[in-house]
């Protein structure tokens, strides 16, 4: 974990890395998107490499999704970061906290081909990194860093839009493949707009009231020229275990983080879901 004289040093130093290369999406790509009409509440844990932030230090979000036609979903989501210091017999450094941007989005589904579009803008809500709350600010990028930090990205609105190709058998098993550009729309004091490609595969197997699975996911940026595509990108693993309890839903998370600059920020990120289907 970050010790507290560490956190504005070592996480800040890596706040213009965050700005730069984040990626867009909509809710978490953990989650079960099949349900067509679903209220989730996401509780995500981060286990820093150094530090000293208490139990409760997390990232929170908060998804509908409501059917508008046949084809047609809506997709709105809120995001908040908290971070609380646990320093033994140390000084008692208070607790920050902020509302990330909140999210609004399209699913498109087919139907009769296996392709469902992704479609979705966020409102520039939250509060900036060297304001009061900046240290809530940065540990919501880090905590959802490869798939969600644009959800506490500041002066910028994101617009997305992916496509996703799922596979499906009647055993069971199902593939997902999602991928698609991100455009970061400067605002503020950002100097100006970058473009992103967010990329993921996923393995699940749905047992009837257990589904798990697991896969890799990683951001790329499209908007420069310098490095390899190693030096552009991140990546990570992540695995999922949801029951499926009637209309509830309870999950569980875990995401791995695979480069190395990254790593020698955050260890792991632990998560707990809680899913209402109301269809």
């Amino acid at each position: 974990m970050f010790r507290q004289h560490h956190f504005p040093t070592t996480i800040l130093s890596l706040i213009i890395l965050v700005i730069t290369i984040t990626p867009v999406n909509a809710q978490s790509i953990w989650q079960d998107y099949t349900a067509r009409k679903t209220l989730t509440l996401e509780i995500l844990k981060p286990d820093y490499d150094e530090g000293d932030q208490s139990f409760l230090t997390s990232a929170i979000f908060l998804s509908a999704r409501a059917p508008i036609t046949r084809n047609i979903i809506f997709v709105g989501e809120l995001p908040f970061s908290y971070i609380n210091w646990d320093i033994p017999h140390g000084p008692d450094l208070g607790s920050k906290q902020t509302f990330g941007n909140p999210y609004f989005g399209l699913e498109i589904d087919l139907h009769r081909v296996p392709l469902f579009f992704e479609l979705g803008v966020r409102a520039p809500l939250t509060a900036d990194t060297d304001e009061e709350n900046g240290e809530a600010t940065v540990n919501g990028y880090l905590t959802d860093f490869v798939d969600r930090a644009e959800a506490f990205g500041p002066d910028a609105i994101p617009i997305s839009g992916f496509v996703n190709l799922v596979f499906e058998s009647y055993t069971g098993f199902s593939l997902r493949l999602r991928a698609g550009p991100a455009i970061w729309i400067a605002t503020g004091d950002r100097d100006e707009s970058e473009t992103f490609i967010l990329y993921s595969a996923q393995a699940w197997w749905d047992f009837g009231s257990v589904r798990i699975g697991g896969g890799l996911s990683g951001r790329y940026i499209a908007s420069e020229d310098d490095g390899n595509f190693g030096e552009r990108s991140t990546h990570q693993l992540g695995f999922g275990l949801d029951l499926s309890l009637g209309i509830f839903t309870p999950g569980i998370q875990v995401r791995i983080p695979l480069d190395e600059e990254y790593k020698d920020v955050l260890d792991v990120v632990f998560g707990v879901s809680l899913g209402i289907d109301f269809d």
